[in-house]
């Protein structure tokens, strides 16, 4: 970007390495995915303010996926509007986003997950893979 950027939501922070991440490898993200959190420089994903007011905003802008800091889902009323999964590393994230799990169905033991489907959210991730 010319002349930089500043950055001064630390939520942001993950969002930028998917961003980075999906750029160097030359793959898209998930579709329909919103990506939020805190990144530390060892790449533990942190907890940010007033998630469930992100959430909110995502279901109504359309999101179906919402890829937050583990932490976070504590505090979150559980909805069939959105699939919330909750991470806690950039090592974690960046796997998700770009299908790179061996085994799909590991998701679902792996990562808190709630939200719509099973089935739909892991369908969207065979097909991360498969691009």
């Amino acid at each position: 970007i010319a002349g930089g950027m500043k950055v001064n939501e630390p939520a942001m922070d993950l969002g930028i390495v998917m961003a980075l991440v999906s750029s160097f490898r030359n793959r898209p993200m998930m579709e329909n995915t919103i990506v939020f959190g805190e990144v530390g420089l060892a790449g533990e994903v942190r907890a940010v303010s007033q998630p469930q007011i992100r959430i909110n905003e995502a279901v109504k802008l359309g999101f179906g996926n919402c890829i937050l800091p583990q932490v976070c889902l504590k505090n979150i009323k559980k909805t069939d509007k959105i699939n919330l999964i909750g991470i806690s590393s950039v090592k974690d994230a960046v796997k998700l986003m770009f299908g790179l799990i061996d085994d799909v169905e590991a998701v679902y033991e792996r990562y808190l997950v709630y939200g719509k489907t099973k089935e739909g959210l892991l369908w969207k991730i065979r097909m991360t893979i498969l691009k």
